[in-house]
């Protein structure tokens, strides 16, 4: 499958080598109707707490908070990594501490047996991001694939990055292919080895799809 995205504060090219036009509608039609707009919706406000129905990410929206009324469920605890509530919607921050770091939340999702193809939906914003020394040191989402025994599974998804600029709530989508063997998605929203900034994550989704 061939693909590529690009997001800009009005418009997202998005471009999938489908069957045919009618393909890429009807696979459309179910994600915007369960609230995730594809095509890089620009907003000032994080999205409403209730997950898309058939999302793999439990808590993907850091709304719930039964464990521990200080941080959301499902989600590890790291220096660097605090949890924000803006106009009563929750989220994740990640601020580089130190230049060149890897700063990461990072998630394991169960893949559904029979489950060939996913959507990765990320809702994010940046805020003073400065690249590192290779222009790819920037804010992104780094995938893996694994199999039950928590061996790498080739080929990885490609990394999805994010713009360095996106002051507003912005929308990040991919289609990936699940490799034989992978039972699991590794998610990994980074800070990776920038010399500074913030990531904001409002709310991640990962959806079975068509391939």
């Amino acid at each position: 499958m061939e693909y590529y995205y690009k997001i800009q504060p009005m418009r997202t090219y998005l471009k999938f080598q489908s069957r045919n036009a009618c393909f890429l509608a009807i696979f459309l039609s179910p994600i915007i109707s369960g609230g995730i707009a594809l095509y890089g919706e620009d907003t000032n406000t994080p999205p409403a707490n209730a997950a898309p129905a058939g999302s793999l990410v439990s808590n993907g929206d850091f709304s719930t908070a039964s464990n521990d009324p200080s941080w959301p469920d499902n989600w590890s605890k790291g220096a660097g990594i605090s949890w924000e509530t803006e106009n009563g919607k929750h989220f994740l921050r990640l601020t580089a501490q130190k230049p060149d770091q890897h700063l990461m939340a990072y998630r394991e999702i169960a893949i559904p047996p029979g489950v060939k193809s996913l959507v990765i939906t990320i809702r994010y914003r940046t805020a003073g991001i400065v690249t590192g020394t290779e222009k790819w040191y920037d804010a992104r989402a780094i995938f893996h694939f694994m199999d039950d025994a928590r061996k790498t599974v080739p080929t990885d998804p490609p990394p999805m990055s994010f713009r360095t600029d996106a002051s507003d709530w912005t929308v990040a989508t991919e289609q990936c292919v699940v490799p034989d063997g992978a039972t699991k998605l590794v998610l990994m929203p980074s800070l990776f080895k920038v010399q500074a900034g913030t990531l904001d994550l409002a709310e991640i989704t990962v959806t079975p799809a068509t391939p």
